[in-house]
């Protein structure tokens, strides 16, 4: 199991500079190679990417729950009880530092979340919001390479990921890979199936040498329903 500190990004090769790939960009391509264009290479990106959007909105609950879930791990490792109503008061310090128009709302799905979920005593916290790479590989099971026209060179091909939690389950007796989204409509269990992110993301832990077991979707509402909250 990677600990922190370790160097668990795949060693830069020698040679041509690495072409480094997101799962968001990959899907962007298989939908539209000029929407990959114009958004991961031009440049080009909608407004929402900015300031007040949705996705500063997720950014802002990702670093939320990365706290979180430090501060429980670091009460593991001492075999201590997590003490909610200091790690509630750390978190939401951290909210006050965020832009007002966010404020109300990120204190509402956080205290909803610690009510739901408390500490989450089946979980053992192994890391939380970790950036890594690994070599995509080809049909051969070798490190990939592109040809880039602009230079004439074969570039290996990197996948990167952020792993926003990594957990030991009690329940299933193995490694979880925890996905957090925010978002006004969650996902179905059809569009889980049918998502292949997080087959990437059990491959590239895999690869890494961490069993892991299976993934879970940790999804949390952005806005409430009209009625009562389930």
């Amino acid at each position: 199991m990677p600990k922190k500190g370790d160097a668990t990004r795949a060693p830069d090769p020698v040679g041509p500079e690495p072409i480094v790939v997101r799962h968001s960009q990959l899907a962007d391509f298989r939908q539209c190679p000029l929407k990959e264009k114009l958004s991961w290479r031009d440049g080009w990106h909608h407004p929402g990417k900015d300031g007040q959007g949705p996705r500063a909105l997720g950014t802002l609950w990702h670093d939320m729950l990365r706290v979180h879930y430090e501060l429980i791990q670091e009460a593991q490792k001492r075999g201590v009880d997590p003490d909610l109503d200091l790690i509630r008061d750390a978190v939401l310090e951290m909210v006050e530092g965020y832009p007002p128009d966010f404020h109300e709302v990120l204190v509402w799905m956080y205290d909803g979340y610690l009510e739901y979920y408390g500490a989450d005593p089946d979980w053992e916290i192994l890391e939380t919001e970790k950036t890594l790479r690994i070599p995509l590989f080809d049909d051969d099971n070798a490190p990939l390479s592109i040809l880039d026209p602009r230079d004439g060179l074969m570039h290996p091909v990197l996948y990167e990921w952020t792993s926003d939690i990594l957990v030991r389950s009690k329940v299933y007796k193995g490694v979880l890979n925890v996905d957090t989204k925010s978002t006004k409509s969650p996902l179905g269990k059809t569009d889980i199936d049918l998502s292949d992110q997080f087959g990437l993301y059990t491959v590239a832990w895999n690869r890494l040498g961490v069993k892991v077991r299976g993934q879970c979707v940790n999804q949390v509402k952005t806005e409430k329903f009209k009625r009562p909250m389930t």
